[in-house]
């Protein structure tokens, strides 16, 4: 009796494992399905972008230079790449750039900050 419940033990842990890695592999595949949606649908985005500027004259605004955001020091020359700061009325700050991927990370940060600090900034969010 002892053996035929450490089988049933050892089959109901087998089983369990098998399911497990059987719902891990399936949640593996949804997401990576889901960044292939996402990739795409940001692809047909800026395609999207491009063509309603180019329709409207807007090829002239096509950077010239590149800019480097001040986070991660990668340059960019699309007019999409990154937003800039309208820096502060000293010229101590002025205006700088930053890349897609480190203002989201930025804002993703700030939103996580404790509500003091939230407060300090008025809801705001920091320039890097």
């Amino acid at each position: 009796a002892k053996r035929r419940a450490q089988a049933e033990a050892a089959a109901a842990k087998a089983a369990a494992e098998a399911e497990a890695k059987a719902a891990k592999e399936h949640a593996e595949a949804e997401l990576k399905e889901a960044r292939r949606r996402d990739e795409e649908a940001l692809q047909d985005g800026r395609e999207q972008l491009h063509k309603a500027i180019k329709e409207h004259g807007g090829e002239k605004l096509q950077l010239t230079q590149a800019r480097e955001c001040c986070v991660c020091f990668e340059a960019f020359l699309g007019f999409d790449g990154g937003v800039t700061c309208s820096g502060s009325a000293s010229s101590v700050r002025a205006p700088h750039f930053v890349c897609n991927a480190c203002f989201v990370a930025s804002v993703q940060s700030a939103i996580t900050d404790d509500m003091a600090k939230q407060a300090l900034r008025c809801g705001r969010v920091a320039c890097p």
